[in-house]
């Protein structure tokens, strides 16, 4: 998803663009833009799906298109681990979220992993994911003065370390 404004003395008002992607089936996937009046109460959604059009209002608004950047983290599955999720959901995962908000965290999800279909054992105890905007806000909060506390805090909840794997969302 992205978000850009058109500056104010574009047909003098306020005015914000939103992007997504919609596939309606397997053959048919193409991007939406709407285009929203910045006003109080007052919305105007004018799809454009045709991509002759997406690329001219790209142009014409110097869109930037960002796709969501996900961290995922895995903690191994190993006899020696000692694990407290329920500590990682109700204190480390809000903590992130807290502290690393205002560098583009957009939601995130925890995971307790089982075994597979055939019983043997998953190679994770649990993991999560975090949803950023884009790749840069996490560089930026990773190199933040808060990520010393973010770090600090996995003692509370395992004594392994984690395996970090950061990707941009395509679908």
């Amino acid at each position: 998803m992205m978000m850009t404004s058109i500056p104010d003395n574009a047909v003098g008002k306020a005015w914000s663009i939103a992007a997504r992607s919609n596939c309606s089936s397997i053959k048919t996937c193409y991007p939406v833009i709407s285009v929203l009046p910045a006003l109080p109460h007052h919305q105007l959604h004018t799809p454009y799906q045709n991509p002759t059009t997406v690329s001219s209002l790209q142009a014409a608004f110097k869109i930037t298109v960002t796709m969501t950047f996900t961290v995922t983290v895995l903690f191994p599955n190993e006899p020696d681990a000692k694990y407290d999720f329920d500590y990682y959901v109700s204190k480390h995962m809000p903590l992130i979220h807290e502290k690393w908000g205002k560098y583009g965290v957009k939601s995130w999800s925890a995971t307790q992993f089982t075994n597979g279909l055939d019983g043997s054992p998953s190679p994770y105890a649990f993991g999560s994911i975090v949803e950023w905007e884009d790749e840069s806000q996490v560089k930026i909060a990773f190199a933040g003065p808060e990520v010393a506390e973010i770090m600090g805090d996995v003692a509370n909840f395992s004594n392994k370390d984690a395996i970090f794997l950061l990707g941009k969302v395509a679908a």
